[in-house]
């Protein structure tokens, strides 16, 4: 697909987001807005391999989101993709409806879509490394495993013990997708965990870096186009992107890490995303 109609469909996954964010006190908004690109990339770019009429095909690639308080983007993109109808992401955060974090049952019916639970941050990074192992040691199995974290996810030691692991393992089947735009509940990660460079400590393990703009869906697509096996050694990725990306009000702004909208704030983003 065209990084241009990826773009509009980034936009359509924002709305969708924000449509959530209407009738939920404290809904999660800077990182799904943010990351809102890389799942329309991955979804409708030609990255991931999936079967929303057979979802746990076998030879279905895995996405773990393992920062699970985003998990209103990956709703909207199951929905768009098919994975079960696009009115049920109004149920979001109500009785018996789509769990705030991602929710995944050993009998496989939870919602389809949905390869992890996560919430606690780090452990889904943890449940990434031992499904990219399980898959290493299946015979012809080339599905790939992303795993879509935050950077401020990456404080937690854990997270770090995984990326370890996976390059301990020679895990080449797995990309780490780091999505970082600098915001975290209590301010700017900066400010918070130091300046030092993700790029850096990524390599310092042993990962095959790379930095992209996570905002340019047409860069994303390329990128992620040219990930394959790369000599028994995981990919991470760091997506430069922004913080509640796509409504001025929300950009670069800490305080929107988590949120409700009011009226007029959802008719102001609704306009500026050209929904």
């Amino acid at each position: 697909m065209p990084a241009q109609n990826l773009q509009l469909i980034a936009n359509e996954l924002r709305a969708k987001v924000l449509a959530m964010a209407r009738s939920n006190f404290n809904l999660h908004l800077a990182g799904p807005m943010s990351s809102a690109d890389l799942f329309a990339t991955l979804y409708f770019g030609d990255i991931l391999k999936y079967h929303p009429e057979d979802p746990w095909n076998e030879d279905r690639d895995r996405l773990i989101l393992s920062c699970g308080h985003y998990v209103p983007i990956l709703y909207a993109a199951l929905a768009k993709a098919g994975f079960f109808p696009k009115e049920k992401l109004a149920s979001f955060a109500q009785p018996d409806g789509l769990p705030v974090h991602p929710e995944s049952l050993s009998d496989r019916s939870s919602l389809p879509g949905i390869e992890a639970s996560t919430g606690p941050l780090g452990q889904g990074m943890s449940v990434a490394v031992g499904i990219a192992k399980a898959l290493k040691l299946k015979r012809n199995m080339h599905s790939r495993v992303y795993c879509v974290c935050s950077d401020g996810e990456l404080q937690e030691g854990q997270a770090w013990e995984a990326i370890g692991l996976s390059v301990r393992e020679k895990l080449d089947n797995i990309t780490w997708l780091i999505d970082a735009n600098n915001i975290q509940i209590e301010h700017f990660v900066t400010e918070l965990a130091g300046h030092s460079s993700l790029i850096g400590k990524f390599e310092a393990w042993g990962c095959h870096t790379l930095l992209v703009d996570g905002n340019n869906a047409e860069k994303l697509q390329e990128l992620l186009q040219r990930i394959n096996n790369n000599n028994q050694t995981p990919t991470a990725i760091v997506l430069k992107t922004i913080g509640g990306k796509g409504v001025s009000f929300m950009e670069n702004t800490p305080k929107w890490h988590d949120g409700r909208l009011t009226d007029e704030q959802y008719e102001q983003a609704i306009r500026e995303l050209g929904i």
